[in-house]
């Protein structure tokens, strides 16, 4: 995604391996959240980012986690019923997960999933989730 307007959040989430960092602008961490406490195999490869919640998922521990911005705590975390690996979108207090044919709706207050869709019969393949102005895309062509 990208921003044509300056922005004005002050911390910059960045995730590798199973590590979370809150870095403000200067360059100071504000906070870690290290995920080796929910496991030691933990890896990240989904990130989203709002003014209040940062959402991350995992693919080897099937992870899903909410993380305050302010401050890196740990909000929830759950094990979805796929994997957070393909398709990770927030909108309005919903989380949807979209991996190999299936889409997942879980609660962003608490982590609670809402309703899991398997379109049987469907076959899978690369998935995309939307909303009008918010949009989980994917390349046809890598």
């Amino acid at each position: 995604m990208y921003r044509t307007e300056p922005g004005t959040a002050q911390i910059a989430v960045v995730a590798f391996g199973a590590h979370v960092f809150g870095m403000d602008r200067s360059g100071r961490k504000a906070w870690h959240f290290d995920g080796t406490s929910i496991d030691s195999a933990l890896e990240w490869c989904r990130l989203i980012v709002t003014a209040e919640h940062v959402i991350l998922g995992s693919r080897l521990e099937q992870a899903l986690v909410c993380l305050s911005y302010a401050t890196g705590a740990k909000i929830w975390h759950v094990k979805p019923p796929l994997y957070a690996d393909e398709c990770l979108l927030v909108d309005g207090q919903h989380v949807f997960i979209g991996s190999g044919g299936e889409v997942a709706c879980h609660s962003l207050a608490d982590g609670s999933l809402l309703w899991h869709e398997k379109f049987k019969g469907m076959g899978g393949g690369r998935m995309a989730i939307g909303f009008p102005g918010n949009v989980e895309n994917f390349h046809l062509r890598d």
